[in-house]
């Protein structure tokens, strides 16, 4: 399905270090979620899988956040290539999908 071979980090890998804005400009850092798993997860409003699912997503998301599982969610889209995966496109698409996770902008 992807032309680039997916490089994930293996499971239990310490999360790399980050401080980024949310969809409302409050910053979220990596120590927020210091010595507990997360699940972090890379969308962006454009991707026809990310709309499939995005309703789905955000029921799951809540339904693990009240078993212990909090979800990060981070776009590193270029909003030059991408202008409605910018910060208020982001806002909206958090707004119209549900989503109770912090969703970040790289």
């Amino acid at each position: 399905m992807s032309a680039t071979p997916s490089t994930m980090l293996a499971l239990g890998t310490r999360m790399p270090a980050f401080r980024l804005p949310d969809v409302n400009g409050a910053i979220v850092s990596s120590d927020a979620c210091a010595g507990r798993p997360v699940l972090v997860a890379f969308i962006c409003r454009h991707c026809p899988f990310v709309r499939h699912i995005r309703r789905e997503f955000a029921r799951f998301t809540s339904e693990f956040l009240a078993r212990g599982l909090p979800t990060i969610a981070i776009n590193s889209n270029d909003v030059e290539a991408f202008p409605e995966d910018g910060p208020e496109g982001m806002k909206q698409e958090a707004g119209e999908a549900g989503y109770t996770f912090p969703y970040l902008y790289d």
